[in-house]
């Protein structure tokens, strides 16, 4: 009968062992997955800030409310979404004004391109202002 408890008391001390160490091993990954994300968070917080070094704090905002719904698992995803929303919501505008700007300091009269998509709250805008100079 000795031999018998010994070897239940050394499996009950494995089984012991095996069960600290599978939550020690569950821990540590938890833990390294957290630190993976926080990883993946800074580096996007980097991305987003040289993103948008070149525009102004209202479309940085904008950008940044459009920005929470990406869903990604590479800092290089999120940088090929984040240029992409950028260049389909905030390079239109930029490309209304240089044409303004153009027609400005050749003199002519203002002329809006009709195939340029300008949003209604724009385009209201751009026509009150032409009515305005002229």
């Amino acid at each position: 009968m000795d031999k018998r408890e010994e070897k239940t008391d050394a499996f009950d001390a494995l089984s012991d062992k095996m069960e600290t160490l599978e939550c020690t091993t569950n821990d540590v990954i938890a833990e390294n997955m957290e630190l993976r994300k926080h990883l993946l968070e800074s580096a996007c917080t980097t991305i987003f800030a040289n993103c948008t070094s070149d525009m102004v704090l209202t479309d940085i905002e904008k950008l940044k409310d459009l920005a929470e719904g990406f869903e990604y698992s590479s800092p290089q995803q999120y940088e090929s979404k984040l240029n992409l929303i950028k260049k389909s919501y905030f390079e239109e505008a930029t490309i209304a004004t240089d044409e303004v700007e153009l027609n400005e300091e050749a003199g002519e009269p203002e002329k809006i391109d009709e195939n340029l998509s300008v949003t209604p709250q724009m385009a209201r805008y751009i026509n009150t202002v032409t009515k305005l100079k002229a």
